[in-house]
């Protein structure tokens, strides 16, 4: 399945006076009929002290099928997200100065690997919906069915 996604600037705003938001995705319109899990988390470059929002989008299967799930990886640069070399943490700066999200955690034995350990000052939003949309060509008209996906990363005070 073809999978359309068109992002908007994400934007930092303040809501409420209990939290700031940071804009991921506003909006996005996804025209997969079959969108199933939708898992969000950070991703990092140690090497060049790097961090980004990671968004996977996996598609439904059908039962009795032998195929996988088609998936999409979407990777968003956030300016205010950023990577601590020495302490292995992912930051992201505020109005209030620097919240740490998540830090890389070292696991395993004999095989070593790291996973991302989430703080509880931040958590991310996702609210999906879907709507009819009449399309329009030039020569017919038809109505399909749109997902729109909005994904928050929400900062707690």
């Amino acid at each position: 399945m073809k999978l359309i996604v068109l992002l908007l600037v994400a934007s930092v705003f303040s809501s409420l006076a209990f939290a700031d938001t940071l804009k991921i995705v506003g909006n996005a319109e996804i025209t997969n009929q079959n969108l199933g899990e939708i898992r969000v988390s950070f991703g990092t470059n140690k090497e060049l002290a790097r961090a980004w929002v990671e968004v996977l989008l996996v598609s439904q299967v059908s039962l009795g099928s032998d195929s996988p799930p088609d998936e999409q990886v979407l990777r968003i640069k956030l300016d205010q997200l950023t990577f601590d070399q020495g302490t292995n943490s992912i930051l992201v700066q505020t109005s209030r100065g620097p919240v740490l999200c998540a830090h890389l955690v070292r696991k395993g034995f004999p095989f070593r690997y790291d996973t991302m350990r989430m703080t509880k000052e931040c958590k991310f939003d996702i609210q999906k919906s879907t709507v009819k949309v009449t399309r329009d060509d030039g020569f017919n008209t038809w109505v399909e069915r749109q997902t729109l996906l909005n994904i928050d990363l929400v900062i707690a005070e």
